[in-house]
C-alpha cells in the first residue's frame, strides 16, 4: 500500500512520469515557460572630456580660439594665404602690437566669422586677458594671453601652451591653435 501511494502521489503529481505503471498516466500540468535570463549588462564606459570640470570661462576661451582657427583656415582656402598681421601681433586691445580695436582680423567679417571674439574676460586693460592673432600670410597663430587658466585649459586636446610665452620653470601665460611653423610667433 505504500508503494501504491507513493506512485500515486507521484503520478497525480506529475513529477515523474517515468514512475508511474503502464496503466497510470501522469496528468497533464501546466508547464511555465522557459525565461532566460540575459547576463547583467554593465553600463557603457563613457569617455570623460579633458574639459570636463573645465570653468565655464576656459571653455568659452578654447571655443573662440577654435572658431578664429577655422575662420583663418577657411579664409585660406579661399585666398591661398592667411589673413596678414603685418609686423607682429594683432589684438582687441594691447600695449606692444596692434590694437585694432573690434575688427582685430579684419578679413575675416563677416565672410568667415560674424564677429570676432573677444576674450570673455572683456578686459580694456592692454596688458590684460586677449586674444591675439599673428601671421604672415603664410603661418598663423591666435592665442588666449595672460588668461591665468593656461595649465588648466591645455588640459584640452584642442588647444597647446604656447612655447614661446612659457616661462623656464614651465609657468604657461598663453595657450592657442597655430598652423605648423607657427608656433614660434
Amino acid at each position: 500500500m505504500r508503494t501504491t501511494l507513493m506512485a500515486m502521489l507521484i503520478c497525480t503529481g506529475g513529477l515523474v512520469a517515468a514512475a508511474c505503471g503502464p496503466t497510470e498516466t501522469a496528468p497533464s500540468a501546466p508547464v511555465a515557460p522557459v525565461v532566460e535570463v540575459a547576463p547583467p549588462v554593465e553600463a557603457p564606459k563613457v569617455p570623460v572630456s579633458p574639459e570636463a570640470g573645465l570653468p565655464t570661462i576656459t571653455v568659452q576661451r578654447i571655443n573662440d580660439l577654435e572658431a578664429i582657427a577655422n575662420a583663418v583656415k577657411a579664409f585660406k582656402l579661399k585666398n591661398g594665404v592667411y589673413p596678414n598681421s603685418g609686423n607682429g601681433y594683432a589684438a582687441y586691445k594691447m600695449s606692444w602690437g596692434q590694437s585694432k580695436g573690434d575688427n582685430w582680423i579684419p578679413e575675416l567679417v563677416p565672410e568667415f566669422l560674424e564677429k570676432l571674439p573677444r576674450d570673455p574676460a572683456k578686459s580694456e586693460d592692454a596688458d590684460g586677458p586677449q586674444y591675439l592673432y599673428a601671421s604672415d600670410g603664410a603661418y598663423f597663430k591666435v592665442i588666449a594671453h595672460y588668461t591665468g587658466d593656461c595649465d588648466d585649459a591645455v588640459r584640452s586636446p584642442r588647444v597647446s601652451k604656447d612655447p614661446v610665452r612659457t616661462k623656464p620653470d614651465g609657468t604657461c601665460w598663453a595657450f592657442g591653435i597655430w598652423s605648423d611653423n607657427g608656433k614660434d610667433f
